[in-house]
């Protein structure tokens, strides 16, 4: 039968009718404030209007026959009503003419009035009628009207359609109705209080007290008073109830009388015995010699395989499934043997899972009849799996790791060196990982690598072993290949998983990742040589271009010397003054006039000799010496700002800065004191930031940049549209300039979209108060079109390649005519 549920009526009761006496003074405040507040907003909804027809009436016949002052003054004078917070009129352009804030007169509306709407005033003006609307968060109206204006004295034209804007405050009728809402429900509240007085007299006198009293014979006669009876009067459900259990306790005592001595000393026995099997958690089964389950005990029912009507008296060979029933039996011949007792493991599958169990059976040499005793030890078997899992696989995406790689691998090259196989190894590397690890932080770029594995195992074949190296590094083992030729079409799917944007915490990031392949045994015959030489290949990519795979070659080992020769030597380079501050010039296009330089490191290195930045600059950044040699490029460039402002007070000298820079907490301070050491004003400094800097979305990014944008550093936007670029950047940074990369560039001569998409970003970058400047201008045909669009400022090789401060100081401040 199913269960009823029951709550104490004696406390519920009393509290369900002060609720309900809540709910309804709060409902009958509610409802009456919300048809109060419906029919004043209404009736003042119909005063504004008459109001402002009739002002819309005196206003154009002032402007048809006594001139716009007087219909100024018709406007001025109806906005003393109190409730008018503002009171204008706009022209057909959205310019405010005429308004009760003198202040904003000549000034746009939708700038200057916090409540205006324009796609309402146009509807407003296209409808021809009045429009207004009852803003809620304000408690206020605002109004929308057509308004004939004159034509100005001197224009042709005929008349003009503007409108009129009034905002209506409706606070102090909101205040006022509160008031007289609340004072109309003190009298409501009053009434329902006696009903509910009433209520709670009635509820005490006929519900609680017989409820108690019942409650409290029953709770004595639990506690084995057999002599309490329950004594209410009436016909009711109560009265009932109550002689219903006083007949019932008459019945019970005799039937316990008769049975408490029989049950006595069996209730003894079994007490002790059931507390011993109960302070044992493992299962116990008596069994004839047949197998047949004679008893059982156990602590724990919910350890039993089946439930006891379905073993007892049945074989326990049956009963367990027959692999696990032939080792049952099979130690039972060993005991008939023996007569010792002999322990076996064997696992069985539960609604659970898989759980693992340990049997010792023992022989009773009276009737032959067998004792098992069960013990489940499936919390130890998962912690010993548990730890070799941990010993073996990642902790983050769970695939095998360092330690379990090299042992597959291992074994993988014994079984292709016995049967002739070849083994690819897949060294893969997430490109810009660490950027999306820095600027995004750890937790996403944890999720990223556990999405990045999960595409992995899924884009390979099952015989394949996808492994997680260490950080953003995985290794793909390929084995059973036929030829190295049957690599590239794994390594291919495996390159197409990247091309769907991993969607994390809401955020679509395109990653791509870089590939290097060694192949057993071209490439190596062990575990190292395989692995180094397919990290190898893995760097080739990365310089390749990145979003690639490359194949081992002997002349990678001489590229990866390469690039540890220049970790090493760039360390001390700065202290032994190897570096030196390159300038180009930018020229503005329409004057042709020097109007600043860009700053540039060169690094000749004795032992090196000449090191591009595209090979030093990644590596200093990622040894953290960037930030040593960002602190002297910007020192240089600040001394070369100042011998120009002499002659040039607007030369500018613009300086790259580094991701790692920018983290610097003290970058602003830093910034300002170099400024102030140099004796160069900040609008002398402009400072060039990339992609990288803003990938994150910071609040300290967009701190920083409005705190340099406020000392008066330039901003400017470098590499714009070569990368993730965003035009959210544009409209969230403070930036000055937008700088148009060389590739645009190159590219606006020799098609019609490479033209309009630098059209499209210099009428964009004016459109938001930017400077526009282009770089790697080569030829006067490209200068030409950059001035017929309208770019601000060019630098290039048509104008001067990057050159020390000796040559540069001695460069015209005037373009010659190209």
């Amino acid at each position: 039968m199913k269960a009823v549920h029951s709550i104490s009526l004696k406390d519920s009761l009393p509290a369900m009718s002060i609720a309900i006496y809540l709910l309804l003074s709060i409902f009958s405040f509610g409802l009456n404030y919300q048809d109060q507040a419906t029919d004043m907003i209404a009736k003042n909804k119909r005063f504004i209007q008459q109001d402002i027809a009739a002002l819309i009436r005196e206003m154009e016949n002032n402007l048809t026959y006594q001139g716009q002052q007087a219909a100024k003054n018709s406007l001025l004078a109806r906005g003393v009503n109190q409730n008018y917070t503002i009171l204008t009129a706009i022209n057909e352009r959205g310019q405010i003419i005429y308004s009760t804030r003198q202040s904003t007169v000549n000034m746009w509306a939708k700038n200057v009035i916090d409540y205006f709407d324009p796609s309402d005033n146009r509807r407003a003006i296209t409808s021809k009628k009045i429009l207004i609307n009852y803003d809620s968060n304000d408690r206020s109206l605002n109004l929308y009207a057509p308004l004939k204006l004159v034509r100005v004295d001197g224009e042709i034209r005929s008349l003009r359609t503007g409108s009129l804007f009034l905002n209506y405050s409706l606070e102090k009728e909101f205040s006022m109705l509160l008031d007289r809402v609340i004072k109309q429900s003190l009298i409501i509240a009053f009434v329902f209080g006696l009903t509910l007085l009433f209520v709670i007299l009635f509820i005490v006198r006929y519900v609680r007290k017989p409820s108690e009293h019942l409650l409290d014979v029953t709770e004595k006669f639990a506690i084995n008073q057999q002599t309490a009876r329950t004594n209410i009067s009436g016909n009711g459900e109560f009265a009932r109830i109550g002689s219903a259990f006083n007949h019932m306790a008459d019945e019970l005592l005799i039937s316990l009388n008769l049975q408490q001595e029989a049950q006595s000393r069996a209730l003894w026995n079994k007490r002790v015995l059931d507390s011993v099997f109960n302070s044992i958690p493992d299962l116990f089964f008596l069994m004839d010699e047949k197998f047949t389950i004679m008893d059982f005990r156990t602590g724990n029912k919910d350890a039993l395989y089946k439930q006891p009507t379905e073993f007892l008296n049945r074989s326990m060979l049956d009963v367990l499934p027959p692999d696990i029933a032939l080792l049952f039996s099979n130690a039972a011949e060993g005991l008939s043997q023996s007569e010792k007792i002999t322990t076996f493991e064997y696992e069985l599958s539960v609604q659970e899972g898989t759980r693992y169990f340990e049997a010792r059976m023992s022989v009773l040499n009276e009737d032959n009849s067998i004792i098992a005793v069960i013990r489940d030890i499936t919390n130890r078997r998962n912690a010993e799996d548990k730890i070799t899992h941990q010993a073996y696989f990642d902790s983050l995406t769970d695939l095998p790791n360092r330690a379990l790689l090299h042992d597959r691998l291992t074994q993988l090259l014994h079984e292709a060196k016995r049967l002739n196989f070849f083994i690819g190894v897949v060294f893969l590397d997430l490109d810009d990982f660490k950027l999306i690890n820095d600027s995004l932080g750890h937790e996403t770029g944890d999720k990223l690598l556990v999405d990045t594995a999960s595409r992995l195992k899924a884009c390979v074949r099952e015989v394949d072993t996808v492994s997680r190296l260490g950080g953003d590094e995985f290794i793909i083992l390929l084995s059973n290949l036929t030829s190295q030729k049957d690599i590239n079409g794994i390594v291919d799917s495996v390159l197409s998983c990247f091309e769907k944007p991993f969607t994390i915490d809401e955020r679509e990031l395109m990653v791509s990742a870089s590939i290097g392949i060694s192949v057993f045994p071209g490439d190596g015959d062990n575990t190292s040589n395989l692995l180094r030489n397919a990290d190898s290949a893995m760097y080739h990519a990365k310089a390749a271009g990145r979003n690639c795979y490359s194949f081992y070659t002997d002349s990678m080992n001489q590229e990866i010397s390469r690039r540890l020769a220049i970790e090493e030597q760039l360390y001390f380079a700065l202290d032994r003054e190897e570096f030196e501050v390159y300038y180009q010039p930018q020229f503005e296009v329409n004057s042709g006039r020097l109007i600043g330089a860009e700053a540039l490191l060169r690094w000749t290195s004795p032992k090196l000799g000449s090191v591009s930045p595209t090979e030093f600059i990644p590596v200093a950044e990622q040894t953290g010496t960037i930030v040593a040699l960002g602190e002297f490029v910007l020192l240089e460039a600040l001394q070369l700002a100042k011998s120009y402002s002499v002659n040039l007070d607007d030369f500018r000298i613009a300086v790259n800065l580094s991701p790692r820079q920018f983290r610097d907490p003290k970058l602003v301070n830093s910034i300002q004191s170099k400024l102030d050491e140099a004796g160069v004003k900040p609008e002398q400094l402009e400072l060039e930031i990339t992609e990288g800097v803003l990938l994150g979305g910071s609040q300290h990014v967009y701190n920083t940049l409005t705190e340099l944008h406020s000392l008066g550093i330039w901003i400017a936007m470098d590499d714009f549209g070569t990368g993730y670029s965003s035009l959210n950047y544009l409209r969230k940074y403070p930036f000055n300039i937008l700088k148009i990369d060389r590739i645009f560039v190159n590219d606006m001569t020799l098609t019609n979209n490479g033209s309009e998409l630098i059209k499209a970003m210099v009428g964009m970058s004016h459109g938001l108060q930017m400077k526009v400047i282009a770089e790697g201008v080569e030829t006067t045909e490209q200068f030409d079109m950059l001035k017929r669009i309208g770019c601000d400022n060019v630098q290039g090789y048509l104008f001067g390649r990057p050159m020390p401060r000796k040559d540069f100081e001695t460069i015209d401040l005037q373009l010659p005519k190209l």
